[in-house]
């Protein structure tokens, strides 16, 4: 999951959205440092990552992808399943998905000066570029590709990776669509998540 299914996938509360979103650059303890709903966020996120990358589903789309992104075939993973929360949100959601992206927007504004180095330098460009609201076409899946590849440790050429979705669309949509509901199952249960 990117970050569009992280911040949908924190129940709607802001320091369980914020961990979510932090999570990746806060490491081992670090957590400790945080609020106790912003550590909580970051485990769900540590959680969603593990079930993530041990599902059979989801290996089965990486191994489709590691020809083009080698290491990052996760990466490339999270994007598409990101593009497809995107295209299917109103199955997935009851908030409107603009009205989610800007309140999204707010609460990471806002929590600027709580965010570690690297989401402080990398919020800039998710907001100005829209990243959240590129994620529903395969032009706007490239841009954020790109721009991953200029502000993340993704390599640059990482875009190509969307011939790859185009190519084996059906099969990618109906993993994620087998997939999400098993995740959401899952952290409803692990962590009392109300969707």
């Amino acid at each position: 999951m990117n970050y569009l299914a992280h911040l949908h996938l924190s129940a709607n509360s802001e320091p369980i959205m914020l961990g979510n979103f932090i999570a990746d650059a806060v490491k081992g303890k670090q957590l400790l440092h945080f609020s106790p709903g912003i550590q909580q966020g970051i485990l769900i996120h540590r959680a969603i990552d593990t079930f993530t990358d041990k599902h059979e589903l989801v290996r089965e789309g990486k191994s489709r992808l590691y020809p083009v992104l080698g290491k990052f075939a996760g990466v490339g993973i999270d994007l598409f399943y990101d593009f497809f929360l995107s295209m299917y949100w109103n199955r997935f959601a009851l908030v409107e998905k603009q009205e989610f992206i800007r309140h999204a927007y707010r609460i990471l504004v806002a929590n600027y000066g709580v965010m570690p180095p690297k989401m402080q330098h990398l919020l800039p460009f998710l907001v100005i570029s829209n990243w959240l609201g590129k994620y529903s076409t395969f032009s706007g899946l490239r841009q954020v590709l790109r721009g991953m590849g200029r502000h993340t440790a993704l390599p640059a050429g990482g875009d190509r990776a969307v011939a790859v979705l185009e190519a084996n669309y059906l099969q990618y949509e109906q993993e994620f669509l087998d997939f999400f509901p098993l995740l959401k199952d899952y952290l409803t249960k692990s962590f009392s998540l109300d969707f």
